[in-house]
């Protein structure tokens, strides 16, 4: 779904540090088009200006953060319009979901740091840090609202963070174990996510991270494709999951993951991919890396979650590189971040499917 916030969540500066699973580099597209697969012309970017984007909600309002006198503040693009979402008093603010009616959570600081947030109708009201010192909301669904908290005291084998589900105001930590985080949350309750097993590093290179799905109080972990290393980005109404795990041979890939089905690799081809988004029809959306695990890496869409999905690399300016795509709608309109040589700042792109292609 395209209701949580992916891109964004590193200007917190406080996720837990992700395993070296693939060297993902932004290419410029006219170097994709020369060593990796034709560029599709089922879609058709557009600039919506400078900013980080986050995440897309059926209506096409996009969501995300850009930078206004230094300070970032959350922000929502649609139809050529920029509205700057209000921060806690004078601190700043990022968005990181929106649902289908239109409310947004991210954070804003506060005089004692950092607060999950939502907001409805432009109005941001303050979810608190779930119990810790800091919180964080990544998705939004409804009446649900998933993110986590920061605690003290933690070793680095547990981890600082805590998942936790708000609703009705009040906040509540997901019965889970240690360097526990939601990213994001469908209309039935689901929550997707990845928590750290009791293992926590049992090497120097090494962290036994899972994907997991919670729901009712049930915790299903979903597994890795051999290796000790899982990692939750996105989840349908479906329950279809989609993130990276790492492999029997050390490196790391794409996953999709269904109950029926169980955790399946996203075909690499030549390289490695890494999904962080899927719709309700399984159209999924990512990066994929070029030539080799640790080759150049450009956005991409996935038409299915079936056994072979075909992989088409989104299109873009040559004189553009990219660095991530973030979410997909079920209209089949994808965001992502670029790097415009223009101005050298992020820009917010906009891929929307071309009729009649």
């Amino acid at each position: 779904m395209g209701d949580r916030g992916r891109t964004l969540r590193a200007l917190a500066g406080v996720l837990l540090a992700a395993p070296a699973i693939v060297g993902f580099t932004a290419v410029p597209a006219a170097a994709v088009q020369q060593a990796c697969d034709a560029v599709t012309n089922r879609w058709e970017v557009v600039d919506l200006g400078a900013g980080w984007a986050s995440d897309i909600n059926d209506d096409g309002h996009v969501v995300g953060t850009r930078t206004v006198s230094y300070d970032r503040v959350g922000a929502i693009w649609h139809d050529g319009v920029v509205t700057d979402l209000p921060a806690l008093g004078s601190g700043y603010s990022a968005a990181y979901g929106i649902d289908a009616a239109g409310t947004v959570v991210g954070y804003s600081t506060a005089a004692d740091g950092a607060h999950a947030v939502r907001w409805t109708n432009g109005q941001i009201q303050d979810l608190g840090t779930g119990g810790g010192y800091a919180g964080f909301a990544n998705a939004v669904n409804g009446p649900l609202v998933v993110g986590y908290t920061l605690v003290s005291g933690a070793s680095s084998a547990d981890g600082a963070s805590r998942a936790v589900v708000w609703r009705d105001g009040g906040a509540v930590r997901l019965d889970l174990p240690p360097a526990s985080r939601a990213v994001d949350v469908t209309a039935t309750g689901r929550v997707a996510g990845t928590y750290r097993t009791p293992d926590g590093f049992p090497s120097t290179w090494t962290r036994t991270d899972r994907a997991f799905v919670w729901r009712d109080g049930v915790v299903t972990d979903l597994g890795t494709l051999g290796g000790n290393f899982s990692r939750a980005q996105g989840i349908n109404d479906r329950g279809q999951v989609v993130g990276d795990s790492i492999t029997a041979s050390g490196f790391g890939t794409g996953f999709i993951w269904s109950a029926a089905t169980g955790m399946r690799s996203l075909p690499a081809f030549d390289g490695a991919t890494r999904p962080v988004d899927v719709n309700n029809s399984g159209v999924v959306v990512g990066m994929h890396s070029c030539g080799s695990v640790y080759g150049d890496s450009y956005p991409s869409v996935w038409t299915s979650t079936t056994a072979l999905p075909q992989r088409l690399p989104l299109p873009a300016d040559a004189s553009t590189s990219f660095s991530s795509a973030a979410a997909v709608n079920d209209r089949g309109e994808i965001v992502g971040t670029a790097t415009v040589s223009g101005d050298y700042l992020p820009h917010i792109m906009l891929w929307r499917p071309r009729a009649g292609v």
